[in-house]
């Protein structure tokens, strides 16, 4: 998955193309007529229900002029339930290694499936705290624990993980599949 910022649009507004991050869009860049708000989990994405994402897209942005590169996308992952920081010096470590960074968040669902126990903090607010973050460009609902579809959904370059799953057979895997797609896995020290 290729995600492009177009980094010179009308009005200076920037558009991200990914899975989940169309997040802005202004009603005259590429004489859009009509936009509407969808409603997803909690945030309001303003989308057009005019344009067709993907190669169209990409190609008709640079016949008008735009200038369009390549920008290294990163993801991480946490419940991030009791926020410390050790939580922040992860998420401000991971931007430093890309220049967009999606952050996901695990459902209440999911960490009591694979914790079997409730987190402290509901999911609503974990992802509001990590949204607001500064070095967070999306933020997104994680629902299940399977990585290589993670990639597929997110579609990022770089996965930031704790250096104490290097080894794991579940992330040699994972390091295995990313590198024939021409991504990494970061390992980072906990702080």
């Amino acid at each position: 998955m290729n995600h492009f910022i177009i980094e010179e649009a009308v009005g200076g507004t920037s558009i991200v193309r990914g899975p989940y991050s169309v997040i802005c869009l202004q009603r005259t860049l590429l004489n859009i007529q009509d936009s509407y708000v969808m409603y997803q989990l909690g945030f309001y994405y303003k989308l057009s229900s005019q344009i067709q994402w993907g190669a169209y897209s990409l190609k008709n942005s640079q016949e008008k002029g735009y200038k369009v590169s390549k920008k290294i996308i990163g993801y991480t992952t946490g419940v991030f339930d009791m926020f410390h920081v050790g939580h922040l010096n992860i998420i401000k470590k991971a931007k430093n290694y890309c220049d967009y960074l999606i952050v996901g968040v695990s459902t209440d669902e999911l960490v009591k499936k694979y914790k079997k126990k409730k987190s402290i903090i509901p999911f609503e607010h974990r992802i509001e705290i990590i949204s607001s973050i500064k070095y967070v460009d999306e933020v997104v609902p994680v629902i299940h624990r399977d990585k290589i579809q993670a990639f597929i959904d997110v579609g990022y370059d770089i996965l930031f993980v704790g250096d104490d799953w290097k080894g794991d057979p579940v992330f040699d895997k994972l390091e295995e599949h990313l590198l024939n797609h021409g991504s990494k896995i970061e390992y980072f020290t906990y702080t």
